[in-house]
């Protein structure tokens, strides 16, 4: 008796195939969506950063113009914009900057949140004059 050759694939070979295809697939789905996640993320830092400065240049050009205003204790402003809460702090208590010049501190805060708690702090010093 002869074999004869069995041509094409068995059941088992291309049940593997599929299954080697179907994990590399899931591999790049899983590469793709976190991708897209971290870009997402960048891009909210980004915003919550441009706030911030845009806060403290605002602080800047207050302080500028309407100095007596800038320096009354306890001012508050509120920057927020968007999904974005942002806040300043002021800090009255003299603080000595670089040249033995008295300072303010102003600490502007952005947080928001994307299924985590996320949080940007800047900081300038404003030189009493």
């Amino acid at each position: 008796m002869k074999f004869r050759k069995k041509k094409g694939q068995s059941l088992v070979e291309v049940i593997f195939a599929v299954g080697v295809v179907g994990i590399m697939v899931a591999g790049i789905a899983i590469l793709v969506t976190s991708t897209l996640g971290s870009k997402r993320r960048v891009l909210e830092r980004s915003d919550a950063v441009k706030l911030a400065q845009s806060a403290l240049e605002d602080m800047t050009i207050l302080e500028k113009n309407n100095p007596s205003l800038f320096w009354q204790a306890g001012m508050d402003e509120d920057c927020a914009s968007g999904d974005f809460d942002c806040e300043h702090n002021f800090d009255l208590s003299p603080v000595y900057c670089p040249g033995g010049e008295t300072c303010m501190e102003i600490t502007t805060r952005v947080d928001w949140d994307d299924g985590q708690t996320r949080q940007v702090v800047l900081s300038k010093f404003f030189h009493r004059d």
